[in-house]
């Protein structure tokens, strides 16, 4: 195979044929034509309809709206190509010569935040990609890094693409259900993540190692006690069978020699209980993962276990033990440039500031908060309710 160099590594062009199938350039444009003689679309011709193929054009917002009508595409789909592959060419290639390093690099690149690399390590691997398996495989990890920039909506539509795919095997399904649902989740989705993280568990054959069992309930965990969280903080009566579910699936999980993996299990089991009424436990479990990831160390585990604390203490109106733990997660959070976390315990500390009566403080983390929202990729109690009284303000 010819090596994929930059620019013709052009991923706006891949997509448009991919999107296309098997229909011919002629029956796409007979389609657009149609459209734009009943006034639908701006009409397009072969010329212009091969150059976008061949991506020696980017396309604008009619040029987009043209191209969704003939190849059954949405409009921001194609945008947000044409935006990742900007982001593509201004990085350059990824210099990965060893092709069983790819992964890794995507892992290690996506835990460091930098999601340019991410991305075309991805786009690369999906390109290069001899078997369709392979290039499934690759967007699928294309959709999780467009999710973390922010392109919610094309994340999920690669993943479902993903996930319907005839070339994905049964076994490796679960895990393409797992990352939709958590695209699902993070994009809001919470009822459709939740039903999408019960089917990759309920996918999963006997012969499934058990960190991969763990790791998918745990998916499965985080969503249910986000719906739970969500509801509890916007006033309404959390489903209790997703509270139990989410105590029973963490209970079921508990043994494992990963360190990460257990410090993950413990905080949401404290979750959990805390969601069940049962603040003492997850005060001590809590304190427990403290402990733990102290020793490690582990600062972003540190910072979790401190949030949830806070949130606790808030809740039992023990105001200033809440500040003092919130204080500590931000500081944890900063530190990683865990931004999405930094935002919830900033959030979390608002809250306390306006119990407190302290309407100066409040006012000054609500600033804090404002500043860092448009860097918070991922969905959580506290985006939804900050989003909610950003609303409300600009009503009044």
């Amino acid at each position: 195979m010819a090596d994929l160099e930059f620019p013709r590594f052009n991923l706006l062009s891949r997509e448009l044929v991919r999107l296309r199938g098997e229909r011919s350039v002629e029956d796409v444009l007979a389609v657009i034509e149609d459209a734009a003689s009943r006034g639908l679309c701006k009409p397009i011709d072969e010329d212009l309809l091969r150059h976008l193929e061949e991506g020696r054009v980017e396309p604008d917002l009619a040029i987009a709206g043209a191209l969704a009508v003939g190849i059954g595409a949405k409009p921001a789909a194609i945008l947000d190509t044409a935006f990742l592959q900007r982001l593509v060419s201004e990085y350059g290639p990824s210099g990965i010569t060893d092709e069983s390093q790819r992964k890794p690099e995507w892992q290690a690149a996506t835990d460091l935040g930098d999601l340019k690399r991410a991305l075309v390590i991805a786009t690369e691997g999906e390109l290069r990609a001899e078997a369709e398996s392979t290039a499934a495989s690759w967007r699928l990890h294309r959709a999780l890094t467009c999710n973390k920039l922010g392109l919610v909506a094309t994340a999920r539509d690669l993943a479902l693409d993903c996930v319907e795919s005839p070339h994905i095997s049964d076994g490796a399904k679960p895990y393409h259900y797992r990352a939709l649902a958590d695209i699902l989740a993070q994009g809001g989705h919470l009822d459709m993540a939740a039903i999408t993280a019960k089917e990759a568990l309920d996918r999963l054959p006997p012969s499934t190692k058990p960190a991969l069992r763990r790791d998918i309930a745990i998916s499965r965990v985080r969503i249910l006690l986000f719906k739970a969280r969500c509801a509890f903080r916007l006033g309404e009566q959390p489903d209790a069978r997703h509270v139990l579910e989410a105590e029973r699936l963490t209970a079921g999980e508990l043994h494992t020699a990963n360190s990460a993996r257990a410090l993950t299990i413990n905080t949401l089991r404290a979750v959990a209980f805390n969601m069940m009424g049962q603040e003492a436990q997850a005060i001590g479990l809590l304190t427990s993962v403290f402990e733990s990831a102290s020793k490690a160390p582990s600062p972003y585990f540190m910072g979790q276990a401190m949030l949830n604390l806070g949130i606790v203490h808030s809740q039992g109106e023990r105001l200033d033990d809440a500040r003092e733990c919130l204080e500590q997660a931000a500081a944890r959070f900063q530190e990683q440039s865990a931004h999405g976390d930094l935002f919830s315990a900033l959030w979390e500390t608002y809250l306390v500031e306006v119990a407190s009566g302290n309407d100066e403080a409040a006012a000054d983390v609500l600033m804090l908060c404002k500043g860092l929202y448009p860097r918070t990729q991922e969905m959580s109690p506290a985006v939804i309710e900050f989003e909610q009284l950003m609303r409300e303000e600009a009503g009044a």
